[in-house]
């Protein structure tokens, strides 16, 4: 296939609804994550998550009928200085900078055939240079092991972008492919009592049982997921639309290793996780913290549910993804560091990209 044969192409929203068989294909040839690239995934974003000042920007590249690249993004119009100087942020289908709240989407990138990854990839790049309606490019949580962060420091100083660096953290994995009496032993000790241990503390309040998530289940984990985050964070956690994307995640198929653990009948811990291929993400957990300051429910949780994955010849990481807990990075106990996700943004259009030099100049630490 000649790169002088291939045809790019600016995706409509009907074309976005109507290649989920094109998508998922190109999918499985490349190197993308299988979860959050997929299209059933970024669909259900978009349908949920879009607004009147968002516009769809998919670039895809083809060779005749094949699929060879997609640049899943959108344009959203935005302010800054209490809406003195206006912007049109280009960013992943699945991220939102203006609004950070709900479920977070991670491993974004571009989605490329293995077979052709440095030509897709430029002319994908080349593609977005090219448009003229944003200001600035703002990609998050992106793989630096990826083909796309490894191009973009290139590809933005030939044109003399401004980037800013917002942040950068690894993601957490536990390999499920050894015994689980291996992992125990590995754990430090006290993190093995808070991980195990500790459930006889908990067994002797009451029966203990761990409920797989259904239909008739669903509504507890919710209600107990929207109670437990205000009481830990102090704010709503999800919206509206986050709120219908969770409703739709929750019912996907992919979902037998989410559960609510029980005590009595009572929820003490919710998780929603979803499978996809080997892999098990962990997408959500929420908790009551209040019920024995001895156990750390949500720690005790996880033990529970890693013990069943470790059980499963089918299933061979769980993917605690980016983040930390509110007190302490409970992740890098129970689990080793994974890739490390990095979000940086690139402006180019004056006078947006002056203020943005100015202030990282002289005002940002």
């Amino acid at each position: 296939m000649a790169p002088e044969k291939w045809v790019l192409k600016r995706w409509t929203e009907q074309d976005f609804h109507n290649n989920k068989v094109l998508w998922d294909t190109l999918l499985e040839h490349s190197g993308a994550d299988r979860l959050f690239l997929s299209w059933s995934w970024m669909n259900q974003w978009w349908q949920d998550h879009k607004t009147p000042q968002c516009t769809l920007c998919i670039f895809a590249l083809y060779s005749g009928k094949t699929l060879l690249g997609v640049a899943p993004l959108y344009i959203e119009r935005d302010t800054y200085v209490r809406g003195l100087l206006r912007t049109r942020r280009l960013q992943f289908i699945g991220k939102r900078l203006s609004y950070s709240s709900g479920i977070r989407s991670e491993y974004m990138g571009f989605i490329v055939h293995q077979s052709y990854e440095q030509p897709v990839m430029e002319r994908l790049l080349d593609a977005i240079a090219r448009e003229p309606s944003w200001s600035e490019l703002a990609l998050f949580d992106v793989d630096e092991t990826s083909s796309l962060y490894k191009a973009l420091p290139h590809w933005a100083a030939a044109r003399a972008y401004h980037k800013r660096h917002e942040q950068a953290g690894p993601t957490y994995v536990v390999d499920c492919r050894k015994r689980f009496a291996d992992y125990l032993a590995s754990l430090g000790s006290n993190t093995r009592l808070k991980l195990y241990n500790r459930r006889k503390v908990l067994e002797q309040k009451g029966r203990v049982e761990l409920v797989p998530l259904t239909e008739v289940t669903w509504q507890t984990l919710i209600d107990s997921l929207l109670h437990w985050h205000q009481g830990r964070w102090s704010r709503c956690v999800f919206g509206n639309s986050s709120m219908a994307f969770l409703r739709a995640v929750t019912s996907m198929p992919a979902l037998r290793d989410s559960s609510l653990l029980m005590l009595d009948d009572v929820p003490v811990s919710v998780m929603v996780n979803v499978r996809v291929g080997k892999t098990v993400y962990n997408i959500q957990l929420a908790f009551n913290d209040d019920l024995d300051k001895r156990i750390s429910m949500g720690t005790l949780h996880l033990g529970y549910v890693i013990e069943q994955m470790f059980l499963d010849p089918a299933v061979e990481r769980f993917d605690l993804l980016i983040g930390k807990g509110k007190h302490s990075n409970y992740k890098s106990h129970i689990a080793t560091q994974g890739p490390m996700l990095a979000s940086d943004r690139w402006i180019r259009r004056r006078p947006l990209k002056w203020v943005f030099q100015l202030y990282d100049r002289y005002c940002r630490t």
